[in-house]
């Protein structure tokens, strides 16, 4: 019984212990709201903790979320002081932690984070970038059918519904911020 007991403390705190993967977890900066937008992708339903830790090292909020694969979710800390915040994220998968730096210049630091969530030929694009706009493509068997540019200051998500296109040709949506283009087949 022992043997039983001791087994199990070790293999929940191995558990515990395992980190969760860092592609999973992003955090964007929009500087024009001091909002922090933390995007999630997950693969299944999973319940998701957030917990954001002051530079003193004390728990100023956390929630569960319910996630059905990816989501973004923004936190707005315009009347916290500038300090190093800790956001931890824990799935069942494991534990990640972010570092932010609030209240610092940091327009610099973020990356553009665009995703593509597909379900019934019916397509979500989402983006959270620095930059102001970026450029949406479809391409049918390498020809651009569409192109259009897009605001995405305070992040941009869009529904593209592609039942009515032939399903024998090849298509492929792009979104081309600054230098980088990001290629989805469809």
């Amino acid at each position: 019984m022992k043997l039983i007991a001791a087994l199990l403390i070790v293999s929940s705190t191995a558990f515990a212990g395992r980190e969760l993967d860092k592609s999973m977890v992003k955090i964007f900066f929009s500087p024009d709201k001091n909002v922090y937008t933390l995007a999630y992708k997950g693969s299944d339903s999973k319940k998701v903790y957030i917990e954001i830790i002051s530079p003193e090292g004390k728990t100023i909020f956390s929630e569960y979320i319910k996630a059905e694969g990816a989501f973004n979710r923004p936190y707005n800390l315009k009347e916290l002081p500038a300090g190093d915040y800790i956001i931890k994220v824990k799935d069942r998968s494991g534990v990640t932690t972010n570092t932010i730096h609030h209240g610092t210049n940091n327009v610099n630091k973020t990356k553009n984070f665009i995703n593509l969530k597909a379900k019934d030929l019916k397509y979500q694009l989402t983006i959270v970038s620095p930059e102001k706009t970026a450029k949406v493509r479809i391409l049918k068997n390498g020809q651009q059918i569409y192109s259009a540019l897009k605001e995405t200051t305070n992040g941009y998500s869009e529904i593209f519904n592609l039942e009515k296109l032939d399903p024998t040709q090849q298509y492929e949506l792009q979104v081309i911020i600054n230098d980088e283009v990001k290629s989805f087949s469809l």
